[in-house]
């Protein structure tokens, strides 16, 4: 089995089109798409949006600036990308990309949430040696708690997942599948 029943949660059954895919830092979100890539779906990255539109990588443009200014040209990025009027993709943000006001945005674009629950020891050891990602520098005992700040928003996903990291990609279709995502 590649899930067991109490790992995974739905609010409700989707039938949307619009996807965003949530959780902290280490999550998983990369992954996750790369495997739906495979399956043929649209999928894009907002890091690499970010990138692409500003010429700079995401640890430059904050080493540059500030992670204020950083979260700003995530959420224009992200509004551009959604007025972008696209019938269907899944879109991985970034980890700290989905706060409230961002979260009604997707709401109004008719997007829904994919949450990647790992529990934060599994996010910690695939991030706390990673120098691309300026806030893994952090300590483990602040990094414990923006994750525990970040929680209240990405349980507002309307899918919650707990996934194996070996999970194929056929695997991953036949879960996203049964709780009623379009193929």
């Amino acid at each position: 089995m590649m899930f067991e029943n109490e790992n995974f949660k739905t609010k409700k059954i989707c039938n949307a089109s619009k996807w965003a895919v949530t959780g902290f830092m280490g999550a998983g979100k990369s992954w996750f798409i790369e495997k739906l890539r495979f399956l043929g779906k649209n999928t894009e990255d907002l890091d690499h949006i970010i990138e692409t539109s500003q010429g700079k990588t995401i640890s430059k443009l904050i080493s540059e600036g500030s992670v204020d200014a950083f979260r700003n040209i995530e959420d224009q990025c992200l509004e551009d990308f959604l007025n972008d009027e696209q019938d269907s993709f899944f879109l991985a943000l970034g980890g700290g990309a989905l706060n409230d006001k961002n979260f009604q945005n997707l709401r109004s674009h008719g997007v829904h949430l994919i949450f990647l629950d790992t529990p934060f020891e599994v996010c910690y050891q695939r991030i706390k040696n990673c120098s691309q990602r300026p806030l893994a520098q952090l300590s483990k005992s602040e990094l414990e708690k923006l994750y525990h700040q970040r929680i209240r928003v990405y349980q507002k996903a309307d899918i919650t997942l707990k996934l194996k990291s070996d999970l194929n990609p056929v695997e991953l279709k036949e879960i996203l599948l049964n709780q009623g995502i379009k193929f």
